[in-house]
């Protein structure tokens, strides 16, 4: 008898063991997930969230399929770990969002979303047992987005405490002065500054009638221009039509400089 409870108990051990493990393992890969498309794509936060929720389907899909679970329930260590997570992502959030300066609506959304997601992780566990692919389903979704939260508030926050602000210098090759209060630009003509910003990779645009600079985080912005004003980044020319993706956290210096002819 004392041995058949030691084998029982050994059994519960090893499938609390493979839940934790399978648990974790949606958290990991919706945190790649995240640094690669910020790595490889112009893709803002919302965009970013909806493919990490497709992915996440696609994911628990997959495993329902294969595995046709009969019942789903995480373990006790996966459940504790993931809740700790999920303040420690909301905390990240908060402290990316100042060192980002994103705007009150673009934190209220992350923030927002990431708080749903911690209940729809809670709100699995009341699903009845029998509706095992519910629960998969929910489960996954959960831990993919808090993945994504962690890499989307924790990165900025280790460039900040490891590797200092990225620097991108502008140069004002015009007659007038260049300004943009936002973002601190303040050029007399002929001068060059220097910003210190976060490292993040942003896709400029030149639409013709005005430059667009977007990213990952914040609202995009738009800097009127004429046909008379050439702009250059890091020594290349960018014509109406044309797009560059300038990457603030490769380690090097880039220059943008403006000419009016």
């Amino acid at each position: 008898m004392a041995e058949e409870g030691e084998e029982e108990a050994g059994k519960g051990r090893a499938k609390e063991s493979e839940s934790f493990k399978s648990t974790l393992l949606p958290v990991i890969l919706g945190l790649l997930v995240d640094l690669i498309m910020e790595t490889f794509s112009g893709l803002s936060t919302s965009s970013k969230m909806i493919v990490i929720i497709g992915l996440s389907v696609v994911y628990s899909g997959a495993e329902v399929a294969r595995k046709r679970p009969k019942s789903f329930r995480i373990s006790s260590r996966a459940k504790t770990l993931m809740s700790i997570a999920f303040v420690a992502a909301i905390v990240l959030v908060l402290a990316a969002s100042f060192i980002l300066g994103l705007s009150l609506a673009a934190t209220a959304f992350l923030v927002g979303w990431t708080v749903l997601m911690a209940l729809a992780l809670r709100f699995a566990q009341t699903i009845p047992e029998g509706n095992a692919a519910a629960r998969v389903v929910m489960t996954r979704v959960a831990a993919f987005t808090l993945g994504a939260a962690l890499s989307i508030g924790g990165a900025p926050v280790v460039d900040v405490a490891f590797g200092g602000p990225a620097h991108l210098t502008i140069e004002n090759n015009c007659d007038r002065h260049l300004g943009y209060d936002p973002l601190g630009v303040s050029i007399p003509p002929g001068g060059v500054q220097t910003l210190e910003i976060p490292k993040v990779a942003i896709i400029v645009e030149h639409l013709g009638d005005r430059i667009s600079a977007s990213g990952s985080y914040g609202p995009k912005v738009e800097f009127p221009v004429t046909s008379a004003v050439d702009v250059m980044i890091d020594g290349e020319t960018l014509g109406p039509g044309d797009l560059r993706r300038i990457d603030l956290g490769d380690g090097e210096d880039h220059r943008i400089a403006i000419r009016c002819r």
